[in-house]
């Protein structure tokens, strides 16, 4: 993946991953392309265009933190604390106002600017449709 485009922070382990602990919606290309030894680990089900975890918590929580990496993490998971809107809008999940340490670690503006790179580049390469952001703004969890 491209340096100028991976930004996901170290920070989420110091935090026990405060933001994995709210369900996950994985696209359906971005499954396809998961290593098996990741698919074992993903307990989730068929979820509209995607899937999405069973329950809240993340199976890729360890007690040290994410256990995939960077470069092999979700759409969701690199552009947290952002959020996808639509295929051209981001906002600030807003749980993580409150939760995430790391917001103190960056400017806004230059997070925003690196998230809608990242976000185009999905877009681009057909990793990201209409369809995904339906499913992931549909993905709410219910008890």
């Amino acid at each position: 993946m491209n340096k100028t485009i991976n930004f996901e922070m170290n920070i989420c382990a110091k935090c026990n991953g405060k933001c994995c602990h709210e369900g996950l919606y994985v696209t359906k290309k971005e499954y396809e392309q998961l290593e098996d030894k990741y698919k074992d680990i993903f307990d989730c089900e068929k979820f509209m265009n995607g899937y999405r975890a069973k329950g809240k918590k993340c199976s890729f929580l360890s007690g040290k933190g994410c256990v995939m990496p960077q470069e092999k993490r979700f759409i969701e998971c690199k552009l947290f604390p952002l959020e996808i809107a639509g295929l051209d809008k981001l906002i600030i999940n807003k749980e993580a106002k409150t939760k995430c340490i790391g917001l103190k670690e960056f400017t806004t503006k230059g997070y925003y600017k690196k998230g809608y790179e990242l976000l185009e580049k999905y877009v681009t390469e057909g990793l990201l449709t209409e369809e995904d952001v339906n499913s992931i703004l549909n993905n709410e969890f219910q008890i």
